[in-house]
């Protein structure tokens, strides 16, 4: 039962992120970032492939899918400990391989966001600026 878990999650995981980044990296190369349309296609990528897992995945493991959501799991009591590391190991894994298949996938040169799609810093910006930003808001 632990290993179907594990297996479903790393699977998940790994489609998740290939999908997800995969489709920011691939529309990069001929889109302007600016542009309200990339946002939206990007973010319905990211949205049909997490509704899809729930789907796919959610009977044999739960769909946590991301491991703040399997940290909370176990905080609040819906999932043991030994669960969750289980679990967590496998969206860690998952996370790695998918990376990997996009960064074998795409060639650094043709990837428009500068970092296989992961989040950053935007230009004009430091960590202090969006450090502040955050406290300001709070």
């Amino acid at each position: 039962m632990l290993l179907d878990k594990f297996l479903v999650e790393m699977l998940g995981m790994m489609f998740f992120v290939v999908v997800g980044t995969g489709a920011a990296v691939a529309t990069s190369t001929t889109t302007n970032f600016n542009q309200p349309g990339w946002v939206l296609s990007v973010a319905l990528t990211f949205g049909l492939a997490i509704t899809t897992l729930a789907y796919t995945i959610g009977h044999i493991s739960g769909a946590h899918i991301n491991c703040a959501v399997t940290f909370g799991l176990v905080i609040a009591g819906a999932c043991g400990i030994v669960e969750g590391l289980v679990i967590f190991t496998g969206q860690i894994i998952g996370s790695i391989l998918g990376s990997a298949i996009v960064a074998g996938l795409f060639n650094k040169s043709n990837d428009g966001t500068g970092a296989l799609g992961s989040n950053q810093v935007a230009k004009g910006f430091t960590q202090v600026h969006v450090n502040h930003e955050r406290v300001c808001l709070v």
